[in-house]
């Protein structure tokens, strides 16, 4: 019997998003969601997968750390307050940002600003030009932090923030071959390039594969960008 892809850590993480970002859904509307997230950022993935059972067994340990990760983090994610300085204690140089960003997320958010965000605003409040993304910056890094204990991968690394956060404080932009490099794409590999460029959606790629072009016409349009970004990177 022929068995579908294997359940990577992503997977499990994005499962785990889901069911942290609408606690109240079944397993059939999670299912739901992430494959169509999955389609979204690579649209040749398989639209019935995962199924049904591997989603429903994915979430009996979701929820059994979700419960370990309550009892572990001892309130951290009740809401913060300076009343909270003495437990935990955020630096007398962040905490005017923080406040700042507890008054932005209350405004703006229609939520509470927890214990765990305001440590991670603590953490971060010196690479944000502003409240709205230090306050982007921390809610982020918060839930990634649930994600990975929750997906059982807490080992895991969020490229893809790091790079936020380099390019908003450097102003620098990231070309496809440093992006190749960071990300540990190998030298001249066309399709760890291609299956980069259709997750960060760039050059219109997604759309191509969306509409039915082939991987070798994919290739045969975009190889010489490709090639021309790393020549040109190089130059630089």
């Amino acid at each position: 019997m022929a068995k579908g892809p294997i359940i990577t850590a992503k997977v499990r993480q994005l499962i785990a998003e889901v069911y942290l970002q609408y606690p109240k859904w079944r397993a059939k509307e999670i299912r739901k969601e992430v494959s169509k997230r999955l389609v979204n950022e690579n649209p040749i993935s398989r639209p019935d997968w995962p199924g049904l059972s591997i989603i429903q067994k994915e979430l009996v340990s979701i929820r059994r750390r979700n419960n370990e990760m309550a009892a572990e983090s001892q309130g951290l994610d009740g809401p913060w307050g300076t009343s909270n300085l003495a437990e935990y204690p955020i630096s007398p140089e962040a905490l005017p940002s923080v406040l700042q960003v507890w008054v932005y997320v209350r405004e703006n958010m229609n939520k509470p600003f927890t214990i765990r965000e305001a440590q991670w605003a603590g953490r971060l409040y010196a690479t944000a030009k502003d409240i709205a993304t230090l306050a982007k910056f921390a809610l982020r890094h918060a839930l990634n932090e649930r994600i990975m204990f929750i997906s059982g991968n807490t080992l895991g690394i969020c490229y893809e923030e790091n790079l936020d956060i380099f390019s908003h404080i450097t102003e620098q932009e990231i070309t496809c071959e440093r992006e190749s490099k960071i990300y540990g794409v190998i030298e001249n590999d066309w399709l760890g390039w291609l299956r980069l460029m259709v997750t960060l959606n760039k050059y219109g790629i997604k759309e191509m594969l969306l509409e039915g072009y082939t991987r070798e016409e994919v290739k045969q349009k975009f190889e010489e960008t490709y090639q021309n970004e790393r020549v040109n990177t190089v130059k630089g």
